[in-house]
Parts: C-alpha cells; structure tokens; sequence
C-alpha cells in the first residue's frame, strides 16, 4: 500500500499516526540517530488504512511486539519549514503481548523516558511534557507552527 502523501509545487502533506506507549510512568521513545532528540513512535498512514489501524501497524513494526489501541489522545496539525504540513494523529496503545526491543525495525533507539521528567529531555511534540503525566479523557487537538 501507499503512504498518504501529497507533494505539490507549493509544499508537501502527509497524514501520519502515531503511538503513545506508556508503562510503569514511562514514555517509549524512539531517539533520533543525529539530533539528541526524542519522538514518538509512529509513521504515516497508507491508503486504505485508518489512522488507528497505521498507529497499531507501525508500533508493532518498529518495536517488534504486539499492541491494540486504547483510544485517540491527539490530533496535531504541524506546519513545518520549507511549506510541509502533516497531520498526526496520536493514540494510546495497550502492549497486549511479545518483548519491546531496544531498536526500532530501522535501526533507531528506543528508550523508556520517565514521564515526569520529559522537560529534561528535547521531545517532540513538546505538548507531551504537560500533557503525558495528567492524560485526560478528552481528544486534544494542537495546531504548531516549527518542528514541535
């Protein structure tokens, strides 16, 4: 299948879903090969795939266990440089079975970051440092403007 992406002179948009997998008050985070920064599992949605389906398909790719969604936490609008939109949409998950590796399918970190100390840490999108230590059960939605 294909990724949701459209690039057109004026910018590129894709449509993306991503993971939100927490235990025992930590956050897995995948840490980026160049940048000493950290995000969130995830990737972009196929044709013919719901978000909630790309979320589960691609935490389970890139950490090699199993996972079910719990229910959508975020939606993110992100307007990055270079005229790039991409619209995420974020899920709790549930780890229903299987060992999480250390190393993503492509070859990245994976870290267990303590949510209640995320401000020590650059992580993307930043909204997680508040949000991520008092999930309410309302659906949130933030529009940023940079890579956040």
């Amino acid at each position: 299948m294909t990724d949701i992406n459209l690039c057109a002179p004026e910018g590129e948009f894709n449509f993306a879903a991503r993971a939100v997998i927490m235990r025992d008050g930590h956050m897995l985070m995948v840490k980026d090969r160049l940048d000493r920064y950290f995000y969130s599992v995830g990737g972009r949605v196929k044709i013919h795939e719901s978000a909630a389906q790309a979320a589960k398909r691609e935490a389970e790719e890139e950490t090699g266990a199993l996972f079910e969604v719990e229910r959508l936490l975020f939606v993110h609008e992100n307007f990055f440089s270079g005229n790039n939109h991409e619209i995420s949409m974020l899920y709790l998950m549930r780890h229903t079975g299987g060992e999480i590796r250390t190393v993503t399918d492509r070859g990245e970190e994976l870290v267990w970051l303590p949510v209640d100390r995320l401000s020590e840490h650059k992580v993307f999108p930043h909204y997680f440092v508040e949000e991520l230590p008092r999930l309410s059960s309302e659906i949130k939605h933030f529009v940023m403007r940079g890579l956040t």
